[in-house]
């Protein structure tokens, strides 16, 4: 089928979004907008896709949006409606990945596009953690172990951490769906550097994430698969021991009294979750409630508690953490059915069972630090939702 110059469109605009996703997060910004305005363009003159639209977890999060709305409103805590706005825009991400892919082969190059920016950013990530320069801010990084903590072009290693986890991940779901050897090397060059780059950012919880997200995906793929995710995770550990004599020193203080803040952190979000348990304190106004409620000690930061989950909880009580728990069961319940599929693509296949892999491992990250609400990740899981859930839409083109 002869494409249409506002399907060329399309698809040049989730490829600017994918390149931008782990480089610029205001490039990002200016990509989704463009995505969104023909986006709307393309739900006047097709209303299929605004019926599409309407299915898939638009339903789920738009409870969640009038829950976290409400919270806002009668939490007694300051109402902050344009912060709401700027917290809950990256949402769009979602409609535009799912609304803007005419076929399989889109979402084949939309996916590559991210992978190889990701690559990109593990090669400067790979020189900050040797060299200790953040050649952007013209700073020194954090030393540790004889190395330096990787950000990448982001403003904390935590960032970046969550960035090449999901890269990773979806890069290793890939090794099955490539056709070509020379291809499928490329795939597994792109998976190594972002691994290299992820244990380059001494982020514990992505690397968590990565090894849950790695489980996962050892229960999606074949068995002849597994001994490439094997050798991953052997080589790995093997660097990681070998090269970062800091990452066990990091692991192992987790509980340590250096490492209790975190602690505190979680048990002063119990304690706000207690005395607002039904529709929480609001968007944004924890650093106002943990005035209130802390647990004494020392905070290496009150922005959040570090848990997505307890966030969403303090934010807006039992209820938004049911909306939120709502929306991944949804999306998981939509997605499992899809995987064995005989109806779809390799390229689909690859969609499904990689995004699979990188939700699994985003919220098991997400249980040691706020991902979800960090704009940069945050932008990068629902854009990857929204192509995930592309794959359910009937019109869906293949090749």
């Amino acid at each position: 089928m002869t494409k249409t110059v506002w399907q060329r469109f399309d698809e040049i605009a989730l490829i600017l979004i994918a390149v931008s996703l782990p480089l610029s997060i205001a490039a990002t910004n200016i990509a989704l907008t463009i995505g969104v305005i023909l986006l709307v363009r393309r739900c006047i003159v097709d209303r299929s896709l605004l019926k599409a639209l309407g299915g898939g977890i638009t339903l789920p999060l738009i409870i969640w949006l009038g829950v976290s709305f409400i919270s806002m409103l009668f939490s007694g805590y300051p109402i902050r409606v344009s912060n709401f706005i700027e917290e809950k825009w990256v949402i769009s991400a979602y409609f535009v990945g799912f609304g803007l892919v005419h076929s399989s082969r889109s979402i084949r190059q939309t996916t590559l596009a991210w992978l190889i920016a990701g690559g990109i950013l593990a090669i400067y990530a790979i020189y900050q953690f040797i060299f200790g320069h953040d050649l952007l801010r013209h700073e020194q990084l954090e030393p540790i172990g004889g190395m330096f903590m990787a950000i990448g072009l982001f403003g904390h290693h935590l960032t970046y951490g969550g960035v090449a986890m999901a890269l990773l991940l979806m890069a290793s779901a890939g090794i099955k769906y490539i056709e070509s050897d020379r291809a499928r090397q490329f795939i597994i060059a792109l998976a190594t550097l972002n691994g290299i780059g992820l244990l380059a950012s001494y982020a514990r919880s992505a690397i968590i994430g990565a090894a849950a997200g790695a489980a996962v995906l050892t229960m999606l793929l074949q068995r002849r698969y597994l001994k490439y995710l094997v050798a991953v995770g052997v080589v790995g550990m093997i660097l990681m021991l070998l090269f970062m004599p800091g990452m066990g020193e990091r692991f192992s203080n987790v509980f340590s009294g250096e490492e209790s803040p975190r602690i505190r952190l979680a048990l002063t979000s119990l304690n706000i979750i207690k005395h607002h348990p039904i529709i929480g304190i609001g968007e944004d106004n924890f650093s106002l409630a943990f005035e209130e409620y802390h647990v004494p000690g020392f905070y290496a930061s009150t922005a959040h508690p570090h848990n997505d989950f307890l966030s969403a909880t303090v934010n807006g009580g039992i209820i938004g953490l049911a909306a939120f728990a709502f929306i991944w069961i949804t999306l998981f319940r939509k997605l499992f059915p899809l995987r064995l599929s005989t109806s779809i693509d390799q390229s689909q296949q690859w969609i499904v069972n990689g995004g699979i892999t990188v939700f699994g491992g985003i919220l098991i990250a997400g249980l040691f630090q706020n991902y979800m609400t960090d704009a940069e990740v945050g932008t990068m899981i629902w854009f990857i939702i929204g192509l995930t859930m592309s794959v359910t839409r009937k019109e869906m083109q293949h090749g």
